[in-house]
């Protein structure tokens, strides 16, 4: 409990000194009301209700991302193909994907999950540079150590491994 309030004290007196108002004196107003149906923590999660975001680039394994994006769309999870630039995205098979946003156009933030595929691309260094931060985005709400992550990702793409986080 002494944490929680800590932290929602450094929070509003951090609003405070970047909005230019005083930092606040007291404790806000007790609230003792609460509405389940407002809640995201008692919202049901079903695989119907989530939406995966799929980064991936060209020379990815066909067989098993199409393996794995049957197996979603099978169960109802809405799938964005997400890459560098629209248009396709080819296997190392010869398999092809619609590319649905690129990562300019999409975010994060919009999507309840993340298959990272990888790839390549014509520009690597920016390919790899635009997952890593994608993925930082939607993690580092739930990340303990900040300074491991970025780490953990880098080796995910030297080690070129698929990898399907949920959040």
């Amino acid at each position: 409990m002494f944490m929680k309030k800590y932290l929602k004290e450094w929070f509003m007196q951090g609003v405070a000194d970047n909005i230019g108002v005083d930092r606040p004196s007291g404790s806000n107003v007790p609230v003792s009301t609460s509405y389940s149906s407002l809640s995201q923590a008692s919202t049901s999660k079903y695989a119907y209700t989530q939406k995966a975001g799929v980064l991936i680039g060209d020379g990815y394994n066909g067989n098993e991302v199409t393996n794995a994006l049957n197996t979603l769309q099978q169960y109802g999870v809405f799938v964005d193909i997400i890459s560098e630039r629209l248009g396709t995205v080819i296997g190392n098979d010869g398999t092809t994907l619609q590319v649905d946003k690129t990562f300019l156009t999409s975010s994060p933030y919009l999507v309840d999950s993340l298959y990272v595929i990888g790839g390549s691309s014509r520009n690597q260094v920016k390919f790899n540079s635009d997952i890593t931060e994608f993925v930082h985005v939607a993690y580092k709400h739930y990340t303990i150590n900040q300074l491991v992550f970025p780490q953990l990702v880098s080796l995910l793409f030297m080690h070129q491994k698929t990898i399907f986080w949920l959040v």
